[in-house]
């Protein structure tokens, strides 16, 4: 989420929409990446724009090219080389090191259009574009249904930007340690429990029994970033060790060689939805159904570690026990819930989730269903009956 060229300063008037939003019963969330500039290849986002990058390139310079059949289309092109109306003085031209207006000024002439032709002509490289004002990053970033993320992968030395390798220590050391616009128990929430909720995940983002094993150890009196558009992979300083799935990919500041990573995919019954952990929340029924036995009762206060209560199933279909032995944590939207820890499923001891959902809308007849997923794969999903299981906040 970004307030850009015209509408910088209108950040407050956006985060009210999305209050408004919320409170007509949408639930409306966002993303912040905490820089305010932008990189991108100079001719991808210009009149030509179909293709490779490199074809592009080549069909702007085409398009720009003043020839008697092209007059018109020439001299737009070197008018308005971008659609979006960021000024001359927020753009740097990188691979060619000059900022677009020292570049006009090089060329003696006054459009910015023109100038980044001839840099074209030159040579193709990419733009650095400052397209907002701190203020309008901040308001974002405090808002409370605002996640901390980069629209970027992990990528070994090919990085253009510096959100690649600096995105999340730059929020920790700028804007929590020496800004304090956020707590630091904030901004790890918008890393991790926040955004694990807006994507659907159900079994990530938040530290206890049942839950993957993800986990960074950092140092909140160096952890800062020293990415730049120029040095655009710089390693940040202040991480100590990570943990992916519970193996140590990074140990004392030096990668083990571990590679533990996953995709992650959201399973048909893991919605999108609020983080529900500010609020006492239940979830409980019983029922004695031709496919299932269940026992349900798990209750979690508000600003409690741990739930408590008692969750067991008998799948009489296949005859397999599940109980859970160490409950870690409860979550509900409306008509939802998922409870995560540790237990048996038959004579096996694992983690796994039970997902409970009141009118499942992958049943035809909407029917309430008990789920459970295990930590290796493993799926049952039964049918209890109409409104058997009541979930709540409370």
């Amino acid at each position: 989420m970004k307030a850009q060229g015209r509408e910088q300063g209108t950040a407050p008037a956006l985060l009210r929409m999305m209050d408004e939003t919320t409170a007509r019963g949408t639930y409306t969330s966002a993303d912040v990446c905490p820089y305010a500039w932008r990189a991108r290849v100079a001719s991808r986002r210009c009149w030509c724009r179909a293709g490779p990058w490199t074809a592009r390139r080549d069909a702007m310079l085409r398009r720009a090219s003043p020839t008697p059949r092209n007059a018109r289309a020439s001299s737009r092109t070197r008018k308005r080389p971008c659609r979006r109306r960021i000024p001359a003085a927020h753009r740097v031209a990188t691979g060619h090191g000059k900022e677009l207006v020292d570049a006009m000024r090089e060329f003696g002439i006054t459009s910015p259009g023109e100038a980044l032709v001839r840099l074209l002509e030159q040579q193709d490289g990419g733009a650095i574009l400052r397209f907002g004002v701190e203020e309008d990053l901040i308001a974002i970033l405090k808002h409370p249904n605002a996640s901390v993320a980069c629209d970027c992968g992990a990528v070994p030395g090919r990085a253009t930007h510096p959100r690649y390798y600096g995105t999340f220590p730059r929020v920790l050391g700028r804007y929590v340690r020496e800004q304090q616009v956020l707590t630091w128990e904030d901004a790890v929430r918008k890393m991790s429990a926040l955004p694990a909720a807006t994507m659907g995940l159900v079994t990530r983002g938040y530290l206890a029994p049942g839950m993957a094993a993800d986990v960074v150890v950092f140092d909140p009196a160096t952890i800062i970033d020293h990415a730049t558009f120029e040095e655009p992979t710089a390693a940040s300083d202040g991480v100590r060790h990570v943990v992916v799935n519970g193996a140590v990919v990074y140990r004392d500041g030096v990668p083990t060689g571990e590679r533990a990573g996953q995709v992650l995919l959201r399973g048909p019954h893991e919605p999108s939805r609020p983080m529900s952990t500010a609020v006492a929340r239940r979830v409980s029924g019983r029922t004695q159904a031709t496919e299932l036995e269940a026992n349900i009762n798990v209750q979690q206060g508000q600003g409690q570690r741990s739930p408590r209560g008692r969750l067991r199933l008998l799948d009489r279909t296949s005859k397999t026990a599940v109980e859970m032995t160490e409950i870690g944590l409860l979550q509900v939207a409306p008509g939802w819930a998922a409870v995560t820890g540790v237990g048996r499923i038959g004579d096996e001891e694992r983690a796994f989730t039970v997902v409970v959902e009141q009118a499942d809308p992958l049943d035809e007849r909407q029917s309430t269903t008990v789920t459970v997923l295990g930590e290796d794969g493993y799926q049952l999903t039964r049918i209890v009956m109409k409104n058997a299981v009541r979930v709540s906040p409370r």
